[in-house]
């Protein structure tokens, strides 16, 4: 995680070497104004951080109400950018309520669409700048841009200044549906080396990264870990005092609401806390949100996540589920009645942080291969992991490999055991020493 600012000439003549000596990261750079001119302060800005090594990026804030003259603005930002030798992400930012709004979803796509062409076309990646407000009044189709890095704003603390020094409450990060790129927490920030008010953002991914590829900047292991951290920040709420109510507000405030229900302060609420820790960490592209602990598995197992062997051993961040009514005998394939979220897995012994335990967020300890446990569900951390994109390539046959476990792709073979025993010799043909590796499905074939 970075922490940086984005400026224009509204902040006036800027010190950077002040700016640099209070720890800014990073630091996004207004282009163009709206009258096509550069912004006034872009000159001195770049040569400040090129100076103090402060990374940059540049935004170019949008008015543009049709597709020729959206790409009028990107023409204007590439050649800045080309006078300069500037190689960097340019962030279109999408917010101008009075010039933007009106123009209805598909209209605003387009023009969105046609900046991006631009953009892309000279080399440069192109990343869309937002507030959460856009995305909840549905302004254009995110779908159309699910591939583009995202930075969005919110300003969890009103309009009440904040200093470049203090870290933001991540439990706050607005929720878009997806992992964020960048964090504008706030517009009233104060930093050294600037007059007045100025907009701090926290970015997760290196900021001398010139393509992002989609991906959060952080490993498959810290991506794992932002789901636990979101669910352990809620430890104490719970139904007695009514606590617990601000984990269901979060759920039904992310839309689509799934199979259209609001969930109630007196409903059994485990599925619903998985699914808010999803919504807080910005990974419910990967963690499918349900209040049902049934119909999550059946999401699960529709995007091929599921695992059904409940002697797998699962790794932080696994979503594992419960049947309190199992025999004991064979494998258990009943009904699930509670869920949570795998924390550590230790010698053998798993530790879960779940809601609705008890009526309250707790941990439970149990061993692998428990009699109730159900089976799990493994949402992708990987494919939202920058960290890991280099090796994406053999990851999509051995998948992910963590803590000397290889999860094999079974498709194409008719049992669980040739489809292991198929990649083990794989592995073993490609010159790897297999002795002690341990191969298993992601799911079990029926």
């Amino acid at each position: 995680m970075y922490k940086g600012i984005d400026v224009s000439d509204n902040q006036g003549v800027i010190d950077w070497s002040k700016v640099a000596a209070a720890g800014a990261q990073f630091a996004v750079l207004r282009s163009v104004r709206r009258s096509g001119k550069t912004d006034y302060q872009f000159e001195a800005n770049l040569a400040g951080c090129q100076q103090y090594n402060i990374p940059v990026s540049v935004y170019k804030y949008t008015y543009a109400t049709s597709e020729e003259a959206a790409q009028k603005e990107a023409q204007q930002v590439v050649q800045l950018l080309g006078e300069h030798g500037l190689k960097c992400i340019v962030w279109w930012d999408v917010e101008d309520r009075d010039s933007l709004c009106g123009l209805g979803s598909s209209k605003l796509t387009a023009c969105i669409q046609a900046a991006r062409e631009v953009i892309e076309a000279a080399g440069l990646q192109f990343g869309l700048y937002t507030g959460l407000y856009v995305y909840r009044e549905k302004w254009f189709d995110f779908n159309q841009f699910s591939d583009v890095p995202l930075w969005a704003a919110r300003y969890y603390n009103s309009y009440n200044v904040m200093q470049f020094a203090d870290d933001p409450d991540q439990s706050m990060i607005p929720d878009l549906g997806r992992a964020l790129c960048g964090w504008q927490y706030t517009s009233t920030g104060r930093i050294p080396g600037v007059s007045g008010n100025v907009d701090i953002d926290i970015c997760y991914y290196d900021p001398t990264s010139t393509d992002l590829s989609g991906n959060t900047g952080l490993t498959t292991e810290e991506v794992r870990q932002t789901i636990i951290d979101a669910a352990e920040s809620w430890k104490g709420c719970k139904e007695a005092d009514g606590s617990h109510r601000q984990i269901i507000d979060l759920y039904n405030s992310h839309k689509p609401l799934a199979r259209g229900y609001a969930v109630q302060y007196t409903d059994s609420w485990c599925a619903t806390f998985v699914s808010a820790a999803a919504i807080k960490a910005g990974l419910t592209e990967i963690v499918p949100t349900e209040c049902s602990c049934g119909q999550m598995v059946t999401l699960f197992q529709k995007a091929g996540r599921w695992v059904e062997d409940d002697g797998y051993t699962p790794a932080v961040g696994d979503v594992i589920f419960y049947d309190w009514s199992d025999s004991g005998s064979g494998d258990n394939t009943g009904w699930p009645d509670h869920v949570g979220l795998v924390k550590s897995v230790r010698n053998g012994t798993i530790t879960v942080i779940e809601g609705n335990k008890d009526d309250a967020v707790g941990y439970r300890t149990l061993a692998v291969n428990d009699r109730y446990i159900r089976g799990y569900g493994v949402p992708d951390y990987a494919s939202v992991a920058a960290a890991d994109a280099e090796s994406a390539g053999s990851q999509t046959q051995a998948g992910a490999a963590e803590e000397g476990q290889v999860y094999a792709n079974v498709a194409g073979f008719t049992s669980t055991e040739e489809a292991c025993r198929n990649f083990h010799d794989f592995l073993a043909a490609a010159g790897m020493n297999t002795e002690n590796w341990l191969v298993k499905p992601v799911r079990k074939l029926e």
